[in-house]
């Protein structure tokens, strides 16, 4: 692990853990497909962001396809659609969210993710962004304010310009979760592994 910062390594233990605090990843191909309509532009997100994900953990382990899928993207055309899809009450406001399936060794099988239509622009690519790396296995989310992009966390713009410049650019997955997502299918990062044991390698190094 010595490639990653001591940040680098802090912020994974904050998102790679979901309940009950084990990581969970694929460990077959990812099958990504769009179900139902969709626009060209969100076509084309999605094309894109899988380009994104394999440039990270190889083109051998994620592909976009039109059947024998096991990640399902859906575009609800309306609003009250989107919310019809959230079972039960997720407890906050959300504008994208995922449904993992795991099998009893703690790997992910299946995922749906859905994104509401009332994103728009740069916004909407985040937020895609933001529920493919769920839909990875980065299931938690940081506390902590970075002066940098992070997806699962929250960031501090020093100023509105600064603000205004970065959503005059297109969406990105940032360094931050490239790593993290590098780091989770890291052959030294296996399917079960226990957050508290992941806090104890970090200690050891005086990370934490």
């Amino acid at each position: 692990m010595g490639q990653y910062s001591n940040e680098q390594l802090s912020y994974f233990s904050d998102v790679a853990f979901g309940y009950p605090d084990k990581i969970k990843k694929w460990d077959e191909k990812i099958a990504v497909t769009i179900v139902g309509a969709c626009s060209e532009a969100d076509r084309l997100e999605v094309q894109t962001i899988v380009r994104e994900i394999a440039a990270i953990i190889g083109n051998d382990k994620i592909e976009l396809v039109s059947d024998q899928a096991n990640v399902f993207v859906y575009f609800p055309t309306l609003q009250q659609d989107f919310e019809r899809e959230k079972q039960g009450t997720l407890g906050i406001d959300v504008n994208g969210f995922m449904y993992p399936t795991f099998s009893f060794s703690d790997r992910l099988t299946k995922v749906k993710l859905y994104v509401s239509p009332a994103l728009k622009g740069r916004y909407r690519g985040r937020v895609l962004r933001h529920e493919f790396c769920h839909a990875l296995g980065l299931s938690g989310h940081s506390k902590k304010v970075y002066k940098e992009d992070h997806l699962l966390a929250v960031r501090f713009y020093g100023s509105l310009e600064e603000a205004e410049e970065v959503d005059s650019t297109p969406a990105v997955i940032p360094e931050a979760d490239i790593k993290a997502i590098k780091l989770l299918y890291d052959n030294s990062i296996p399917n079960g592994l226990k957050r508290s044991t992941f806090l104890q390698h970090l200690k050891k190094r005086k990370i934490l």
